[in-house]
């Protein structure tokens, strides 16, 4: 569930001709995580694959859901991205 919602505001970002609509996207994307928050075994996942392919497109929208959920279960793949020099793009 988490990766469609990933992929569906990732193109409507794509598509957005303008800062202001990007704003109202995640404003809409923020109150679709809080009214359905995505389990924390699906945030792993998602940076799990982020931390295999630094070029995860949609690693900014899975930070966005594991603040909606937060869990010290994170720590460790969190700390992995952290110490892998490829994955700076989050940092």
């Amino acid at each position: 569930m988490l990766r469609n919602t990933v992929e569906k505001y990732l193109k409507l970002f794509k598509d957005s001709p303008n800062y202001r609509e990007t704003d109202r996207i995640a404003d809409e994307m923020k109150k679709e995580f809080d009214a359905s928050p995505p389990s924390v075994s699906e945030v792993i996942q998602e940076l799990e694959n982020y931390a295999s392919n630094p070029d995860y497109p949609g690693a900014s929208f899975v930070m966005m859901a594991a603040w909606r959920n937060l869990s010290k279960d994170y720590t460790p793949i969190l700390c992995h991205i952290l110490n892998d020099e490829s994955n700076n793009g989050l940092h």
